[in-house]
């Protein structure tokens, strides 16, 4: 944990002495500018700064940009099912030379500090948007690259919803569901034990009120490292689904409702136009939790912002 915060605060120190590179809101570029671009690699593969829901935060961008440049991505592992499944290509060894440009968060600006190549680092963090973050990313980037008509104007990132007969089986079609999660893995320590039993209390309100039932997702570690019992789960699934299982359980009619902290399961919630109540991880800055509320938990166009219910 003090490792990533550390890593952290030294992106932020070297953010602020890199003003002069900046090229745009939250863009920063290392080498000379050269604007004979065809081919561009989007370097994501590290787990402790690219989380699930970043890779969903990119995918928009990625899609854009694939209608005028040759794109590779490099995901981390947990992602690159999602890639595949959209049709776009991956490359898990990249030979950086090989490319134009090489677009990734600031957070990686250690990683390539020895490379020669031109490199386009954004800072998903930067707060002064007015815009949902998926959207924002495919202006500001866009616009860096002189594209002026984008063709996506709701950054809403693709489904990745495969069917699964085993889940299929497992839920009645006659009853209606509520997916409750109270785990976190990024940020864990933001939570607190208040915010864990506040879910427990609204997911329990919520099936005393509906009569819904309650399936319990999380990790194998989650389940392993949790010695509290859950009387009132209907079905456990802790450790017994994926990326596109989550994907999958939220396309159903009868998913009525999201119940988790403000995560990647919140985010496929907000995608498949469920309702949430949700716990967001503490900041200690006012003005970025007004922000995260704002433009990254709403991350693309939508007309349903009512769909997220804080706790």
């Amino acid at each position: 944990m003090f490792s990533y915060i550390f890593k952290k605060i030294i992106n932020k120190i070297t953010i602020f002495f890199w003003q002069k590179h900046q090229v745009g809101g939250g863009l920063y570029l290392r080498r000379k500018r050269n604007n004979k671009i065809k081919k561009i690699l989007f370097y994501l593969d590290d787990s402790d700064y690219m989380h699930l829901g970043d890779h969903l935060f990119f995918e928009p961008l990625i899609r854009e940009l694939n209608n005028y440049f040759m794109i590779e991505v490099t995901p981390t592992s947990q992602m690159r099912d999602y890639f595949e499944f959209n049709k776009i290509n991956i490359n898990t060894t990249p030979d950086f030379a090989d490319f134009d440009l090489i677009i990734t968060k600031v957070e990686f600006l250690n990683f390539f500090k020895k490379s020669k190549q031109q490199i386009l680092f954004i800072d998903t963090t930067f707060n002064e948007i007015n815009q949902p973050l998926c959207l924002s990313l495919i202006n500001r980037v866009s616009g860096f690259l002189n594209i002026n008509n984008t063709k996506d104007k709701t950054g809403k990132p693709s489904n990745f919803a495969i069917k699964n007969h085993k889940i299929d089986c497992l839920l009645n079609k006659n009853t209606n569901y509520i997916i409750f999660n109270n785990y976190v893995l990024s940020g864990w320590f933001r939570t607190d034990r208040w915010q864990k039993n506040k879910l427990i209390s609204v997911v329990k309100k919520l099936k005393t009120d509906y009569g819904h039932k309650i399936i319990h997702i999380g990790t194998k570690t989650d389940k392993y490292n949790d010695t509290k019992k859950y009387d009132f789960v209907d079905i456990d699934l802790r450790g017994k689904t994926n990326i596109s299982d989550m994907f999958y359980l939220f396309s159903k009619k009868n998913i009525i409702y999201n119940v988790s902290f403000d995560t990647f399961q919140m985010m496929v919630a907000f995608m498949s136009n469920k309702k949430s109540w949700v716990a967001s991880r503490h900041r200690i800055i006012n003005n970025n939790t007004i922000f995260i509320k704002k433009h990254v938990h709403l991350f693309f166009k939508s007309n349903n912002v009512s769909l997220i219910n804080y706790v």
